[in-house]
Formats: C-alpha cells, structure tokens, sequence
C-alpha cells in the first residue's frame, strides 16, 4: 500500500485504532473536520503522516498525496 487516505471518525472503529493498526505498515493521510491543534497532535503522535481538515481543495489533497508518495 503507497498511501491510505482516511476520514477520523467511523461508526464502528476510531480513526485512532485504524492508525495504531497501519502504523509502520503504510502513510496515512487523516481527513476530517476536527481543527483541533490536541486533535491533530493526536493524529501525527499516532502515525498519521498529515491531516487535511475538511473543506479542502482537490489542489490541497493532491499536493499531500504527491508529497508522501512523490507521484
């Protein structure tokens, strides 16, 4: 896996678990309307590689996405 892109918050498993789950495995690109500076450090600490809070622009994810994968 190259990149996952992920909303923060699930019906069924945080966003937290999932990146407890993929950490080490693949970078995560966190997506959610949370601007919360605790809720981002919270991200990044667990191994979020970025957080794009919602609205963004397709520029502004596309950017993101060239910058962990280099494509």
């Amino acid at each position: 896996v190259r990149l996952v892109i992920t909303e923060w918050l699930f019906p069924e498993m945080a966003g937290l678990d999932l990146l407890k789950a993929l950490k080490g495995k693949a970078p995560v690109i966190v997506v959610t309307t949370f601007a919360e500076k605790g809720s981002v450090m919270e991200a990044l600490k667990n191994g979020a590689v970025d957080y794009i809070v919602k609205p963004f622009s397709i520029e502004q994810i596309l950017k993101k996405i060239e910058q962990h994968t280099g494509k």
